[in-house]
């Protein structure tokens, strides 16, 4: 998880929607990695979760943002990760 929030950029950031679909797919298949994969409504929580963490100023997703349905996962697994301390050598907004 720390490994998704330090490659993290804010969608408002990346220079137009091509990008941050991009981006979003790469997001998708990170986070699809960690076991067990959690459920697409976790993974949204995630994903915001990350934006104000990284205090983004687009703090919702919206519906080209939606996630592919994903299979069970334990929701403390990813929300603890996502509350842990920042990494040290995370890379700033």
């Amino acid at each position: 998880m720390s490994n998704i929030d330090q490659r993290f950029i804010c969608p408002e950031f990346l220079p137009d929607d091509a990008a941050r679909a991009t981006d979003l797919a790469a997001f998708n298949q990170s986070i699809s990695s960690i076991r067990p994969r959690p459920e697409p409504a976790q993974v949204d929580h995630v994903r915001s979760m990350l934006m104000v963490r990284h205090n983004c100023s687009q703090l919702t997703l919206t519906t080209s943002e939606s996630t592919a349905p994903l299979t069970g996962a334990d929701p403390a697994v990813v929300v603890a990760s996502v509350n842990a301390a920042p990494a040290a050598n995370a890379i700033p907004n």
